[in-house]
């Protein structure tokens, strides 16, 4: 996924600098056109691998989770500012269908970006989290979590 957006900004880069400039609106259009199809080319010969063609739906689960995000961040600030930090802090092994794939990194990026989550270690065993609070802890959540993330259906 990295290669291919870089791919895609360094040839809207060169476009830009070496297209003669008739008008910046112009050309960049037909630089984002030509960058775009490029990537097209790409993917359509192999160039580029699944993650890339999976990277909007990590996208999508991060606008989605924003809101359950910001509210856990202000429950944590509510509790450390009234000073009734009844936490029970763990080490949990969470376990994913490919934890050391494309799709189990993208969900221990989920995971660690969620307030009172740090991902430890991921190996082929599960992912190592540390967590604030062990009591409050959903597996349900996480399981949806992952299958927002790699876009995979519940069995």
């Amino acid at each position: 996924m990295l290669q291919a957006a870089t791919m895609l900004l360094a040839l809207f880069g060169i476009w830009m600098v070496a297209a003669p400039q008739a008008g910046v609106a112009p050309s960049m259009a037909v630089a984002g056109a030509a960058s775009v199809m490029s990537v097209l080319v790409a993917l359509r010969f192999g160039g580029v691998g699944g993650a890339f063609v999976r990277a909007p739906l990590g996208i999508a689960a991060r606008v989605r989770g924003a809101g359950s995000a910001i509210r856990g961040v202000l429950a944590t600030l509510r509790s450390a500012l009234a000073a009734d930090v009844t936490l029970a802090p763990a080490l949990v092994k969470v376990k994913s269908e490919n934890p050391i794939g494309p799709e189990g990194r993208a969900f221990a990026s989920a995971l660690a970006s969620a307030p009172g989550f740090v991902v430890v270690e991921a190996g082929e065993d599960g992912i190592l989290v540390h967590v604030l609070d062990e009591d409050r802890l959903d597996p349900v959540e996480l399981g949806r979590i992952e299958r927002r993330v790699t876009g995979r259906r519940a069995r």
